[in-house]
């Protein structure tokens, strides 16, 4: 996706710490949240829908995001989002899951989500309580 791979050029010239977010791969829901949240919220954000490089960010001492926005495009995703949960719980997780992933919101809450939301939910809730972990990061 060019919009992503340009996205991301941009972010990595900063390297940002603050906000790093996992759109699933190919999920609209995602791309179009993270573009929102870049646009209006946080311009700095690093986004990727790539799973290994979500990994290498949050594995990374020195790139390691304060907080994490993770839209899980599948059961399989969030099944892959859970392996990386020992170096996630320092960040500040936003966990958004498919619509019908009502059968893995046990497992979901493993990540410890300040946040748990569906993607078939208004994104407005989403942006609302990112900018009030930022709000509250940066007093």
């Amino acid at each position: 996706m060019d919009i992503i791979n340009s996205v991301r050029e941009k972010a990595d010239a900063g390297l940002t710490k603050d906000l790093l977010i996992y759109t699933g791969p190919g999920s609209d829901y995602g791309l179009s949240l993270a573009l929102r949240i870049k646009t209006t919220i946080r311009p700095s954000a690093f986004i990727t829908e790539d799973l290994s490089v979500l990994t290498e960010r949050v594995s990374k001492p020195k790139l390691k995001p304060l907080i994490v926005l993770l839209v899980a495009s599948s059961d399989e995703d969030l099944n892959d989002l859970l392996k990386l949960k020992d170096w996630l719980e320092d960040a500040k997780v936003i966990l958004i899951l498919p619509s019908d992933g009502w059968g893995w919101i046990d497992q979901a809450h493993r990540l410890h989500p300040r946040y748990l939301g569906y993607t078939d939910e208004d994104q407005g809730w989403v942006t609302q309580v990112l900018e009030k972990i930022l709000s509250a990061e940066y007093r």
